[in-house]
Parts: structure tokens; C-alpha cells; sequence
């Protein structure tokens, strides 16, 4: 199993206390968007993103617990506080538990999570449930296992997280990432080639336009996230 806890500890510090941030603003977003989907009467889905925020201020309060122990030292505390962490997000459902990604992975992986949940939610071409999570499934596909990002060494963020790459990647500030992704020539281009060659159940039927409409919502879920997260950092989050 890999250990949550390596290299030098005042980069693991950095890397829990800056996770906690970030969940912060996952927490702050996830807020938002459920006000968004209340205005429209969706109380169903507004009670799904009041869950997603609760559970992000969750893991806000244990990555900086985390960095609290690390800042006294307690390398075993924060390495079991770090598995909660893994467990309670929605890298382990991808990775699996044979695997325990650091706090930058787990909030990697929860921030995209959010994004394209959102987005696919709010692209307003009646997707059934089964479209949705295959839709679901592609998206985070492309985002982490195809997009090289030049930050990360020019490697996928899969690549950092799974294969050791020596790239230190612990205060990354996730709005950086996510802009970069966004920014990604080959982001439109590789998302739009595999939804159009899945064979998915739903998603084969789906059509070149409708497809253009899901990566337009992914790319503005991009944007509004990343602003949310910079106005946390700054304090003028509301």
C-alpha cells in the first residue's frame, strides 16, 4: 500500500493545509450551486449538493488537523488521518483500497468530481440517469488520464498520483490545475472524440451538438469553480 505520507515534512505540511483550503472552497461551491438549483425548484438536487458540503467541510477540518499533527511532528497521526481523508472521497471509488492517495490527489480528484456533476446537471439537455454517469465516468477519464498538464511535468494527473512521479505536487493550488486543464488545447478535442466513439449505453445516442452543450457546461463549471476557489484564498468568499 502507498504510504499518504512522503518526502520532506514541511511539504507534506504544506500539502494538508493547502488541501484544507481548497476543500474549504469545494465546500463553499458545492454551497453555491445548491442555491443555484434551489432558484429553479430542484430540491433534489439541491439536498445533493448540501450532502457534497457537508461531506468537503468534513475533509476541510481533517486535512488541517492533519497538518497539525505534521507540524508536531506525528508522522503516524497524520498518515491515519490521511486514509480517513482517502476514504471519505471519491478517489477511492477510481483508485480503489489498495491504494492511498495523499490530500492533493483526494481533493484533485473531488474537485473535478464536482465540476463535471455540476455541469452535467445544469447542461439542460435531459440526460437520463444512466446517460449522466456514463457521462460522468468519460469526463473524469479525459481530465485525469489523458490531458498532459506542463505543471505536472508534462505528465496526466493519473500519472503523478499512480506512478510515483517525482514531480512535487503538494501546494498546488487546485484552481491552478484546474485552469490549466481548461486551457488545454487537447481538453475539447480529446473529451469531445471519446464521447462521440463511446459505445455507453446513452451516450452513443447522443448527438454532436448535445455534446458540444456538456463540454461548453464542463468548461463554464471550470471557470466558476476556479473563481470560487481564488475568492476563498483571498477571503471574499461569501
Amino acid at each position: 500500500m502507498t504510504s499518504p505520507i512522503l518526502g520532506r515534512l514541511p511539504e507534506r505540511y504544506n500539502e494538508f493545509y493547502y488541501a484544507a483550503l481548497d476543500y474549504q472552497g469545494m465546500a463553499v461551491a458545492a454551497l453555491h450551486k445548491a442555491k443555484s438549483v434551489l432558484r429553479d425548484g430542484n430540491i433534489v438536487l439541491a439536498q445533493k449538493y448540501i450532502k457534497d458540503a457537508d461531506q468537503y467541510k468534513k475533509l476541510a477540518d481533517a486535512s488541517y488537523n492533519a497538518s497539525i499533527e505534521i507540524y508536531r511532528g506525528n508522522v503516524d497521526a497524520a498518515a491515519e488521518i490521511a486514509k480517513g481523508i482517502y476514504n471519505g472521497s471519491k478517489a477511492s471509488v477510481k483508485y480503489g483500497a489498495n491504494m492511498v492517495l495523499g490530500p492533493w490527489g483526494c481533493k484533485a480528484f473531488d474537485g473535478v468530481f464536482l465540476i463535471t456533476d455540476f455541469a452535467i446537471d445544469s447542461s439542460s439537455i435531459g440526460l437520463s440517469e444512466a446517460t449522466k454517469n456514463a457521462v460522468y465516468e468519460i469526463s473524469i477519464k479525459v481530465i485525469f488520464d489523458e490531458i498532459k498538464l506542463e505543471s505536472l511535468g508534462n505528465k496526466t494527473i493519473s500519472d503523478v498520483l499512480t506512478k510515483g512521479a517525482t514531480k512535487t505536487i503538494g501546494d498546488s493550488r487546485l484552481y491552478a490545475v484546474l485552469d490549466e486543464v481548461l486551457k488545454n488545447p487537447e481538453f475539447e478535442k480529446a473529451l469531445m472524440s471519446t464521447l462521440t466513439k463511446s459505445t455507453a449505453y446513452g451516450v452513443k445516442e447522443l448527438t454532436k451538438e448535445q455534446i458540444k452543450k456538456i463540454i461548453r457546461a464542463l468548461e463554464n463549471s471550470l471557470i466558476d469553480q476556479g473563481n470560487i476557489l481564488r475568492s476563498q484564498n483571498s477571503g471574499g468568499a461569501d
